[in-house]
């Protein structure tokens, strides 16, 4: 079982109802770091108006868009640990693309 890769310049097409899982590197451990908030952003297109449902290992992120690309969703700090964690990616419209993943942490 391999998981797939993401990368900006080879984004994933995903079909309608079908879950992708992505492996997510963190360094940071912000379980000590309450000055600090996460939010997850994914930039996406292809597919106006999906909807998405999310996932940060088994913990359900709530996305909205931020633009006509970009959805964030704000995770728990707790669960922002240095380690492999796994994003799970599910598209209710068939040809969404997602191009990009990424962790933002800034202050609160």
């Amino acid at each position: 079982f391999k998981l797939p890769t993401l990368t900006p310049d080879a984004p994933d097409i995903l079909a309608a109802g079908v879950t992708r899982t992505y492996d997510f590197y963190v360094g940071d451990d912000l379980r000590t770091r309450p000055s600090l908030a996460a939010s997850l952003l994914l930039r996406v297109a292809g597919a106006p108006g999906a909807t998405w449902s999310v996932r940060w290992d088994d913990h359900p992120v709530a996305v909205s868009p931020i633009d006509a690309r970009t959805l964030a969703g704000a995770l728990d700090s707790a669960l922002i640990t240095p380690g492999l964690h796994a994003v799970a990616m599910t598209s209710a419209k068939d040809g969404a693309r997602l191009d990009d993943l990424r962790l933002q942490i800034e202050a609160r």
